[in-house]
């Protein structure tokens, strides 16, 4: 008996991670695209020459997070920093955007524990 009632509650457990899994999965597609609208070329050519070193601190900052084996949970993908140095700008400033989701994310929840 015991061990039907573990089974079901391990079978429970998993279904609620796939779920989870694919709402974060949904999530993440969600903010690509709301990106992906907002860097036309109109914005990024119009920002590449005035961010240049703006846009190398953002670079610099992404390969720490892949260096750290952390891009998986920040940046949503594994990523490499020799392929973070060859992205395009509009590349970086979009995964740059995820990174700082999941930071915003991670400091807001931080906040709510505090308060409450």
């Amino acid at each position: 008996m015991l061990s039907i009632i573990a089974d079901l509650i391990i079978v429970i457990f998993a279904i609620l991670v796939v779920k989870l899994y694919l709402r974060i999965k949904g999530i993440m597609t969600e903010i690509d695209q709301i990106i992906g609208e907002a860097m036309t070329p109109e914005v990024v050519a119009h920002a590449n020459p005035a961010l240049e070193p703006e846009t190398e601190r953002l670079r610099e900052r992404l390969i720490g997070v892949a260096e750290a084996g952390k891009s998986k949970a920040y940046l949503g993908k594994n990523i490499t920093s020799t392929e973070i140095e060859n992205l395009d700008p509009k590349e970086l400033l979009k995964l740059y955007a995820r990174y700082e989701v999941c930071i915003g994310g991670l400091v807001t929840k931080s906040m709510k524990q505090h308060f409450v």
